[in-house]
């Protein structure tokens, strides 16, 4: 993988020079876009996971549920991730594809620390809406073998997370990560 990164790079270093070089002849000029989706063509490639918003998303939907560690391999095999959530119109927009009596794993954990992180990016969580309860147990300071997030239906915000035991039973949402590709045209 490194060395694919560094061949980018000098290449692009390379494009760049060739950008600067004009003559009376000829004139070159780089142009670069980075691209953050899956093409269209590509969408049959990704199956099981369905394009929900800009991402792609595989939505458990057997009647079979798992741990939160068991849920996080079953991702991994799929070659995903649990879902991390990163805006509120996220949430509203995936939670509209899930069953609302079920409950889904996220990727958040605050095992062997004390904040929550995303076991996908190894960062703090970007975004949190917290279920009612969660708030107020935090404010009280009690959290005890609550060390995983949930996402639950409150029947008022939607989908929400829920802060609970990594070893309690539910469904999950793998998320896939993004191809980050860059295209060059050169003339």
């Amino acid at each position: 993988m490194f060395r694919y990164i560094v061949g980018a790079f000098l290449l692009i270093q390379v494009l760049m020079q060739l950008a600067l070089v004009e003559s009376t002849d000829y004139s070159t000029r780089v142009e670069y876009k980075q691209v953050n989706t899956v093409p269209k063509s590509l969408h049959d490639k990704v199956l099981p996971f369905k394009l929900i918003g800009r991402k792609f998303y595989y939505i458990e939907s057997k009647k079979h549920n798992y741990n939160w560690f068991q849920a996080a391999q079953e991702c991994r095999n799929r070659s995903g991730n649990l879902i991390n959530l990163t805006t509120d119109s996220e949430r509203k927009l995936i939670g509209l594809s899930l069953d609302k009596s079920k409950k889904y794993w996220l990727d958040l954990s605050n095992l062997g620390q004390n904040e929550y992180f995303s076991i996908a990016t190894g960062s703090k969580y970007a975004y949190a809406k917290w279920f009612n309860e969660d708030v107020q147990s935090s404010v009280n300071n009690v959290e005890k073998n609550r060390n995983c997030v949930l996402l639950v239906n409150d029947y008022q915000d939607g989908f929400v997370m829920k802060k609970t035991d990594c070893f309690e039973r539910a469904s999950f949402i793998c998320q896939l990560s993004s191809p980050q590709t860059i295209s060059f045209l050169i003339w």
